[in-house]
């Protein structure tokens, strides 16, 4: 089995405190878009914790979702989310939380398989969540990598839609 190991982002800060005072404001970012995952058939999103200052009831989320990005219009954003927030029009690949119980340093994982969900491409999103007006701190500091794998013969590149390079792996 072969696959790549793609660098999605390096450590960066994610301070969110000054989000809305609001309850249950959310503010969605996309992080990386487009990333192409239609030659794997096993995908790991790993994302490392630097440090965290996250006050009690308040959370940063990282979805990963399908992207159904087309040439035939390519104004549109078919990973954008529904008006509430909840839930990706692409569907979701999975799902991580992170609040003040999350240590710094630590490491985690979201699994998904493609022959399950089959995305052509996935948009990796954070979002931050405020459960109570003006509470305390929302900051993270990650960087996240993308490990993808097939079961054919040989190391399978991915697209280079958006330039995301990666290094061969071998299992």
């Amino acid at each position: 089995m072969s696959g790549f190991d793609l660098k999605i982002i390096p450590p960066t800060t994610y301070d969110l405190t000054k989000l809305s005072g609001n309850i249950n404001d959310a503010m969605l970012i996309p992080i990386a878009q487009r990333i192409d995952v239609s030659r794997y058939e096993y995908g790991q999103i790993v994302t490392r914790v630097h440090s965290v200052n996250i006050a009690a009831n308040n959370q940063l989320w990282l979805f990963a979702a399908g992207d159904g990005f087309t040439l035939d219009d390519p104004t549109l954003d078919w990973s954008a989310y529904n008006t509430n927030l909840a839930t990706p029009v692409g569907g979701t690949v999975g799902t991580l939380v992170y609040d003040n119980n999350t240590a710094a340093p630590s490491q985690t994982a979201m699994a998904f398989n493609t022959q399950s969900y089959a995305p052509d491409l996935i948009t990796i999103f954070a979002r931050g969540l405020r459960a109570a007006a003006n509470t305390g701190s929302l900051s993270i500091r990650i960087s996240i990598d993308l490990v993808v794998r097939s079961g054919g013969q040989g190391g399978m590149r991915p697209g280079s839609y958006m330039g995301y390079g990666g290094r061969a792996i071998q299992a």
